[in-house]
């Protein structure tokens, strides 16, 4: 289960208001820390995706601090599913030391399966994952590398995140289902650069432990937002957005699709 596999549950928020996150997280048996982003008057003028990697990027040192031990790692928006800590890894045990297990991802794209059910792939999408302390200093290193090419200016790191680890080692694991919902409004600097400024999951766990923020408090509203995701994520389907078929060949003559 992943509440028995999970050191630590780190919240990066802001101002955000994360009590309600925290509870749940708590009752499902997590041990729970918020960590709150802090930044100097240079870093205020970043756009918000290079100051959410930053945020990301102190998450990310203290649990390289803290050593290999599994860590799970959420934004103050994400909205977890019931039962959530009774949820398996979305990656096998042996693979840990090299992990990045996505519990929520975006444009998922699945390369192959090991060890017969665990899905490898690249997303995009920050809102949940888990990591040790060997991944989490390359994360450190492509935050680092990416703010160097990119300074403050707006650019979408998560899509980056999973092509540059792959090229020092880390494997990216895929979930079959979202663990829980991006529950955040829209983020308007997407949609100013020509980006879809929302994104939620396609198929969850089971239901949501509360209201996203972005439903108003109108469970009409969230119902309609989540048909729309569940209809984009038919889409993905039907149009085979979700398998990588270069790499699927190769992982079939290789042997490792359904190793």
């Amino acid at each position: 289960m992943l509440r028995e596999s999970i050191a630590r549950v780190y919240i990066l928020a802001c101002t955000e208001d994360t009590s309600a996150l925290e509870r749940v997280l708590s009752a499902e048996g997590f041990s729970v820390e918020v960590i709150r982003a802090r930044y100097n008057e240079a870093q205020m003028s970043w756009s918000r995706a290079a100051r959410c990697l930053w945020g990301h990027r102190e998450i990310w040192r203290t649990i390289a601090e803290v050593g290999d031990s599994l860590s799970m790692v959420c934004e103050a928006d994400f909205v977890p599913c019931i039962g959530i800590g009774k949820l398996p890894l979305p990656f096998h045990v042996d693979d840990a030391q090299d992990a990045l297990g996505y519990l929520y991802a975006g444009g998922v794209e699945v390369f192959d399966v090991h060890h017969g059910k665990y899905a490898r792939g690249h997303a995009s999408c920050t809102g949940a994952y888990v990591a040790g302390g060997s991944v989490a200093r390359r994360l450190m290193l492509f935050a680092d590398e990416h703010h160097f090419r990119h300074g403050g200016e707006h650019a979408l790191w998560d899509c980056e995140l999973g092509w540059a680890v792959k090229s020092v080692g880390v494997k990216c694991w895929m979930p079959y289902r979202q663990y829980g919902e991006h529950g955040g409004i829209p983020n308007p600097e997407h949609a100013k650069n020509g980006f879809n400024p929302s994104h939620q999951s396609d198929i969850l766990y089971g239901r949501l432990h509360f209201l996203p923020e972005y439903a108003g408090g109108s469970r009409f509203k969230y119902w309609e937002t989540r048909l729309r995701a569940r209809c984009r994520g038919i889409g993905r389907l039907v149009f085979n957005r979700y398998l990588h078929l270069h790499d699927c060949n190769r992982a079939r003559r290789n042997g490792t699709l359904v190793s």
